[in-house]
């Protein structure tokens, strides 16, 4: 069962990612799993930006590589709380 503190945090992680290209980005990956580049280009930001938006987002806890053992094309794809947060997208 949520507490409320877990709720709370629920709801900022909502609203810090709606209507933003971070928002973008996790639509993309509720998609499918995606790389870096990739998501660049369906969100339209420098590769740069989509890596920074995908550190930020796993410190959040809502997306995770699904291909940490390479080096080149890492995958990333939505955890749990973050597939939540794409549907109150």
């Amino acid at each position: 069962m949520p507490t409320m503190e877990n709720d709370s945090k629920f709801w900022r992680l909502v609203a810090k990612y709606r209507r933003s290209k971070r928002g973008e980005m996790l639509l993309s990956l509720n998609e499918t799993a995606r790389n870096s580049s990739d998501i660049a280009d369906r969100i339209d930001v420098s590769t740069n930006t989509s890596g920074n938006y995908l550190r930020e987002a796993k410190q959040d806890g809502i997306v995770e590589c699904v291909t940490p053992e390479s080096d080149r094309y890492r995958m990333y794809s939505l955890t749990d709380l973050g597939q939540d947060i794409a549907r109150e997208l």
